[in-house]
């Protein structure tokens, strides 16, 4: 392996590293941050430090997105549903919906990118991969999510 490629191939692996463990975390946990940003593994559950709860990304429902090398007529949309629980309180299902480009921007004004539950509020900024024409997507899901305390 080429000696100049370590360093790279190092810094990769450590931000893959700390991808998935997608935590919150303050220095002070009983003032939560007002806002997060996380990133979700299809399946993966993650602990919201200061916030006192979970957030799990069950799994994605639909993805009709148009794909990135097509023209169409409709942009599509992604469903994902999501699951936050709270210390003493019941856990709540719900689903995030979103019209996001391939570049993250969402061009819709319809309901389901934003939903408040438990006192957080959740909005979907991202998912990944963006589907492409004629590609069997390997790659796992992931979902990037704005968290804000309410």
């Amino acid at each position: 392996m080429n000696r100049s490629a370590l360093p790279l191939l190092s810094t990769l692996a450590m931000l893959l590293l700390l991808a998935g463990c997608a935590i919150l975390d303050n220095n002070d946990a009983d003032t939560p941050p007002e806002r997060a940003v996380v990133l979700l593994r299809e399946g993966q559950r993650i602990a919201l430090l200061g916030y006192d709860a979970t957030l799990t990304f069950v799994e994605k429902t639909e993805d009709s997105r148009c794909a990135a090398n097509v023209v169409c007529i409709w942009e599509g949309r992604v469903k994902i549903l999501m699951e936050v629980a709270r210390s003493g309180q019941e856990s709540v299902s719900f689903e995030l919906v979103g019209f996001v480009d391939d570049d993250g921007n969402d061009s819709s004004s319809e309901p389901g990118l934003v939903h408040e539950a438990l006192g957080l509020r959740f909005t979907l900024v991202h998912v990944d991969p963006y589907p492409i024409d004629g590609v069997e997507q390997t790659d796992p899901v992931t979902a990037t999510i704005r968290v804000k305390a309410l």
